[in-house]
């Protein structure tokens, strides 16, 4: 019997040690049930709160690793989640933003979508690149573009076997203080102007000049000739900035290059185009004349008749200044300052001599000197006479110093090495005539 006792209380204990064993198995999965539905309910809580935030053009919530991956044409940035991941894609092929699963691969990923002229030949590729320990532009009909000691790449002629180079700048007629061809630099170390030749130094010799892409080792544009802009240390021609002066069926425009893209800034319509870095403007000529244009604002000048020389830019109103050979003496010239609105401003075509300064210009006009504002107007009242005519020979006539805001004019009586002078002195500031010496004798150096 105490057995019997024994053996049912063992049994009763046993059924209380399971029972609570279940209670408890059951409670354990309630509470991962509810930790399950809360982590999934705060899932999908981010999830609402990170698509207001894409919406709105905000990064995630929580950002586990933040990635940019590069392009030819730009980049795309890429922000990790929970699950799903931010794109900001800033390429030239594609401007967008999404929000999508974190398997979901980059959108055109290695694709470049240039607009540019699909005519263009492809670059041969299956070449040998011979040494060149010698740093040379060309070695056996293979071209190398270097940055200083640095080989960026190298191009093997296409419409030849070794009729082919980087281009020199084209020469006007009128350029007389540029005899010599200008070899055009690489641009950015990336941009190269090549002409090839077929069949050169033959009455049947062709040529043309393509646009060759480094990064994107493809041909991206095609044109008759180009121009430099400006002329760089190393004595060769580079554009000004991502602009460059081409000639395309016979007429000169301005195209620009961004990133591989390469898009028309002018129109092919002129006879020339020059670059003039003082100002960064274009001074364009055609039937109608010459004319500045400022490729920043877009805007042009009325046209002039004669040849720029010079530009001057005051309070942004842009002047223009020309120089016409004077037939009756050699090597003299006749000068003119022309407004944006295509006037004279000094109402004379007979002025033999120009000096411009920032805020005035001083020139002689019947063997007297004139300082003038931009507007024509007379600022010195006293009369400053010349001595003699003016000559590129010896003594000139004038002489003109400015030392801060002191503008010292000097008028050589005779036109020998040692002579008497009169000397004017002004005040900018208002152009009073500070001091006046008469017949100050000096001798050249």
């Amino acid at each position: 019997m105490y057995n019997d006792l024994a053996g049912a209380m063992y049994e009763q204990e046993e059924k209380k040690k399971s029972d609570m064993f279940h209670r408890r198995k059951v409670l354990r999965k309630r509470i991962c049930a509810v930790i399950f539905l809360l982590i999934l309910l705060s899932y999908f809580v981010i999830l609402l709160i990170d698509t207001g935030r894409y919406k709105n053009g905000l990064k995630p919530l929580i950002t586990i690793k933040e990635e940019t991956k590069e392009y030819d044409d730009g980049t795309v940035k890429t922000y990790y989640s929970l699950g799903w991941i931010f794109r900001e894609y800033n390429r030239e092929t594609i401007k967008d933003s999404e929000m999508v699963p974190f398997w979901k691969e980059i959108r055109m990923d290695d694709v470049l979508n240039r607009v540019n002229d699909g005519n263009l030949p492809a670059i041969e590729t299956d070449y040998i690149i011979p040494d060149n320990s010698q740093m040379y532009e060309k070695v056996s009909g293979v071209l190398f573009f270097y940055n200083g000691e640095e080989l960026l790449d190298t191009y093997k002629c296409l419409w030849s076997e070794y009729d082919c180079e980087i281009t020199s700048s084209t020469i006007y007629p009128e350029d007389t203080d540029q005899l010599d061809p200008v070899k055009m630099g690489v641009i950015d170390n990336r941009y190269v102007f090549i002409r090839e030749y077929r069949s050169r130094y033959t009455e049947v010799e062709e040529s043309t000049i393509y646009l060759y892409d480094i990064k994107a080792k493809k041909l991206i544009a095609e044109y008759e000739d180009i121009r430099y802009s400006t002329i760089g240390d190393d004595n060769k021609g580079y554009i000004d900035s991502s602009k460059y002066i081409i000639k395309k069926n016979g007429k000169w425009g301005i195209d620009q290059v961004v990133k591989g893209k390469v898009t028309n800034y002018v129109d092919y319509l002129y006879d020339e185009i020059n670059y003039d870095p003082s100002s960064k403007r274009y001074i364009f000529h055609d039937s109608n004349g010459y004319l500045v244009y400022d490729a920043f604002s877009n805007t042009k000048t009325s046209y002039i008749p004669e040849a720029i020389s010079n530009i001057y830019v005051v309070n942004d109103e842009v002047y223009m200044m020309t120089k016409v050979p004077n037939e009756e003496e050699f090597n003299t010239y006749f000068y003119k300052v022309y407004n944006s609105a295509g006037t004279n401003i000094f109402s004379d075509d007979t002025i033999l001599y120009l000096e411009i300064f920032s805020n005035f210009m001083v020139y002689i006009k019947n063997k007297e000197v004139c300082i003038v504002d931009f507007n024509g107007q007379k600022l010195n009242k006293e009369a400053i006479p010349i001595y003699f005519e003016m000559s590129n020979y010896g003594v000139k006539p004038l002489y003109i110093s400015l030392n801060g805001n002191e503008l010292k004019i000097s008028t050589p009586k005779e036109s020998t090495r040692t002579h008497y002078t009169d000397e004017y002195y002004y005040n900018i500031e208002d152009f009073s005539l500070t001091r006046k010496r008469v017949n100050v004798k000096e001798t050249l150096e």
